[in-house]
């Protein structure tokens, strides 16, 4: 079993540094700073957001169905719900992250969009 290693194939990191190279000094620190923070983003904003969702649903659904009442079924339950919502909610920031990232750097990758008002030393709109 031989594995497919493309040398030309840049790392993100590479990419960042490659993207931020034609800006001036201020403003290619500051798109770093930007571009690391995606690309190093683990998605516990989301996750967390997720489980609280998660956790606020499950309430409600033991209380619309009878009452709050501790047994193990509804512990173990509640568990997997948490831990399910808590999953699939870091799994989507850190998705949502590297989409973002992707999307950054084809667009100074270019000089279009994201960064092109830069590169022709105009100054951004908000």
């Amino acid at each position: 079993m031989t594995t497919s290693y493309r040398p030309s194939a840049r790392t993100l990191a590479h990419r960042i540094e490659a993207a931020v190279a034609g800006l001036e000094t201020a403003e290619r620190h500051r798109r770093t700073d930007e571009l690391e923070r995606l690309r190093t983003d683990c998605g516990c904003q989301m996750g967390l957001a997720l489980t609280v969702i998660a956790l606020a649903t499950w309430i409600s659904v033991l209380a619309h169905d009878g009452g709050l009442f501790l047994s193990w079924s509804t512990v173990t339950a509640g568990s997997a719900v948490l831990l399910v919502g808590g999953t699939v909610g870091k799994a989507l920031g850190m998705l949502a992250a590297r989409v973002r990232l992707r999307r950054a750097l084809r667009h100074l990758e270019a000089g279009t969009g994201w960064g092109a008002t830069e590169r022709k030393g105009l100054t951004e709109r908000t």
